[in-house]
């Protein structure tokens, strides 16, 4: 089992060029020194303020300088190695100094009144609170419960603890859309994560797909003659809201760029375990499905940025040599943050709501009995459907979207349904 990293640990301060020429021993008791001296100039510092009077002005600047002259002690006194012993961790020094708490969809939804209870890092810099979190049967596929109790750990040791280690023992990536989570979990977390322990099988999966940046892992150098694995590496729109063309809607989509993607990518799949490919209307079936879900991630995710929501896209296919022949296996994931499908959906034409509440109050009888939220169970199912969309305009002239139903008649397709020894699963997360 090998180790990842946190990424760019050594490349915190570019200030450390000045201690080259030190011996790595002492080199490292000179930056504990440096981060220590920030801290105190950020204790006892103060700001000289730009009204009220000047004996208020006068006491900023000698508290400023008494700060100054006690943080170059520590500086110089490390240099000369006569420094008293600093008990900092290096390992989370960038978290400790620049971390500060982001507001996140993913993150506040998972922890429980986030934004009150969020530690700042100078509290956990004295209490000192670390952890490991150990994820397995990470999967939405075959264990959802677990893979967001695991997301719930990580969101939670996030906005308490000074640093971290997250350990990832399962042998073989079993959803990717998990970690496609993750990933966009990670933007919005303190950097306090230093490494942990992942199997090489993964870790080959997240180099492949381009992953390491956005989950701030640096991954183990990839082993050869692991696994076979063909890639449809990782595809992101940029963050909601950012847009800033004036011709954001005649320009070319990207959701048409990776729905041709990911059209070549299949081809080669199918090449590689079947010797076959799309047909033409396999091809555009594939796009418009992929184009179609992705627009709606644009249009529909997030109502405070109209038409300029966020999206992820990744997949892979790997090849399992059996005593029985080879086996090949085949990933996608979609990923859009924001609202539910189950509220996004009620915004429709007055019709249309009235077929859909119609709907749930037939089959709420039907759910069990301390099943919760069974309303927005059945409306996210009705959403799903050929032709139902929430867009008033589309629906008056019958261009309503691609539903569920296409969606399963191209899975099942490209899963092989047909035989009785395919393992295939679909899984949509959506509240």
């Amino acid at each position: 089992m090998a180790y990842w990293h946190v990424d760019d640990l050594e490349d915190v301060y570019a200030i450390d060029d000045l201690d080259s020429g030190l011996p790595s021993a002492r080199r490292a008791k000179v930056r504990e020194a440096r981060i220590a001296a920030f801290l105190l100039r950020k204790r006892l510092g103060r700001k000289v303020p730009t009204s009220g009077s000047e004996v208020a002005k006068a006491d900023a600047r000698r508290r400023s300088r008494l700060a100054d002259r006690h943080a170059r002690r520590l500086i110089v006194g490390a240099k000369r190695g006569t420094g008293r012993k600093f008990m900092f961790d290096v390992e989370v020094e960038r978290a400790a100094l620049v971390a500060k708490m982001k507001r996140s969809i993913l993150l506040d939804s998972l922890v429980a009144r986030r934004r009150r209870n969020w530690v700042p890092m100078s509290r956990r810099l004295r209490s000192r609170t670390t952890t490991d979190i150990v994820v397995d049967g990470f999967s939405f596929l075959k264990e959802p419960n677990k893979a967001l109790a695991s997301l719930r750990d990580i969101a939670r040791a996030e906005a308490a603890c000074l640093s971290a280690e997250i350990h990832f023992p399962d042998d073989t990536c079993e959803d990717i859309g998990a970690w496609l989570v993750l990933a966009a979990m990670r933007q919005d977390m303190a950097p306090i994560f230093t490494g942990g322990k992942i199997s090489d099988e993964v870790s080959n999966v997240i180099a492949a797909l381009d992953m390491e940046r956005v989950l701030g892992m640096r991954m183990p150098k990839p082993k050869k003659g692991v696994q076979r694995l063909w890639a449809f590496p990782l595809h992101a729109r940029r963050r909601a809201g950012t847009s800033t063309s004036e011709s954001q809607f005649l320009d070319p989509q990207m959701s048409e760029e990776v729905a041709t993607d990911l059209c070549t990518a299949i081809n080669a799949w199918l090449a590689a375990c079947a010797k076959q490919m799309l047909s033409l209307q396999g091809r555009r079936n594939v796009h418009c499905l992929v184009t179609e879900a992705l627009d709606n991630a644009e249009r529909h995710s997030r109502p405070e940025f109209e038409n300029d929501g966020d999206w992820w896209m990744t997949g892979f296919m790997t090849r399992e040599d059996h005593d029985s022949g080879p086996k090949f296996k085949c990933q996608l994931a979609l990923l859009s943050i924001g609202s539910p499908i189950s509220e996004t959906v009620v915004g429709c034409d007055s019709e249309t709501l009235k077929k859909m509440d119609g709907y749930v109050s037939r089959n709420r009888t039907k759910l069990p009995a301390g099943m919760k939220r069974k309303s927005d169970h059945l409306r996210t199912i009705y959403a799903l459907q050929d032709f139902v969309t929430r867009d008033k305009e589309a629906n008056k002239g019958s261009r309503g979207g691609v539903g569920f139903g296409t969606m399963l008649r191209v899975f099942a397709d490209l899963a092989g349904h047909d035989r009785k020894d395919v393992f295939a699963r679909l899984g949509i997360v959506s509240g």
